[in-house]
């Protein structure tokens, strides 16, 4: 894992991309990460886990670089929950035409600095920025239309260029393991 940091590192993403400290592969241009599946009967940790590494995995595709999600589970019903999910975000990648238009939501950074901006500008009546925006009437706009974004990925849907399931032995929990 430090390894793989250094090389993300390199590449100019910063190191609170790496908060969930859960395994990370890099090669030349593919980067894959693995979600260990808790064992309880539900996807919502699964979807979360794809929230958190949204904007990473966008930063990652923009600079050509394949992203991969690998899901271990304790059993197949484990892996085949993930299915559905893994799924739909290999399939937002790609479209008939190719790779589809990525959208911002309101958690976007950019996005967050963008509202900050326009908010602390109305309040303190920066005039030079209202006018770079046009009028107090096209920044309030603006203003609305950053705040109508989904305010989660998750309902734009994380994009991955592809993903694997496993079933792992030593993740299950025996009467003796307690």
């Amino acid at each position: 894992p430090d390894l793989c940091r250094a090389v993300l590192l390199r590449l100019g993403f910063p190191l609170a991309a790496f908060d969930l400290k859960l395994p990370i592969a890099v090669a030349a241009k593919t980067a894959t990460f693995v979600y260990v599946d808790p064992g309880k009967d539900t996807d919502t940790e699964l979807r979360s886990w794809g929230d958190a590494h949204e904007y990473l995995w966008r930063a990652l595709r923009s600079k050509g670089i394949e992203v991969r999600a690998v899901v271990v589970g304790a059993d197949y019903k484990a892996t085949i929950r993930a299915e559905a999910p893994l799924q739909t975000w290999s399939q937002r990648a790609f479209d008939k035409s190719g790779p589809i238009e990525e959208r911002p939501s309101r958690n976007d950074p950019e996005v967050k600095a963008e509202i900050q901006h326009i908010e602390n500008s109305l309040l303190t009546v920066d005039r030079p920025t209202i006018a770079r925006y046009g009028g107090v009437n096209d920044m309030v706009k603006r203003l609305g239309e950053l705040k109508d974004l989904p305010k989660s990925s998750s309902t734009i849907g994380v994009t991955i260029d592809g993903f694997e399931t496993w079933v792992s032995d030593r993740l299950r929990v025996e009467e003796s393991d307690l």
